[in-house]
């Protein structure tokens, strides 16, 4: 999850779609040559499915195109979601109208929404 703070929006530049196709690649090799820092470390060792989520405040320009070239290059699903959206996802969960392991199925490289008029 990497979490973007722009007062305009965000728009996922390429130079930050390279940031996450870097740490996706450190992830999977967990080589400390890569990062001596060794963050993947924070994952218990049996988690091998992964997804990434750009959260910000609202989506703005062509930022699907960039979710795609991550995917495309990392052979992993994620999304972008705007915060009040993750905290419609937050209550799906809460709820227990999704599971745990449904969640998985919303990273399709696309903004995850909830239609507010269906709560």
């Amino acid at each position: 999850i990497d979490n973007k703070a722009y007062s305009k929006g965000y728009n996922l530049e390429i130079k930050q779609a390279d940031e996450m196709i870097r740490y996706i690649d450190e992830n999977k090799k967990r080589d400390v040559n890569l990062n001596s820092n060794q963050w993947w470390k924070n994952f218990d060792e049996n988690v091998e499915e992964f997804n990434f989520l750009f959260v910000t405040s609202y989506l703005i320009g062509n930022f699907q195109k960039n979710i795609e070239h991550i995917s495309n290059r990392t052979k992993i699903n994620g999304a972008a979601i705007n915060v009040e959206n993750l905290l419609y996802f937050a209550e799906e969960i809460k709820s227990g109208r999704i599971s745990y392991n449904e969640t998985f199925d919303y990273y399709q490289n696309n903004e995850i929404i909830f239609n507010k008029n269906e709560r």
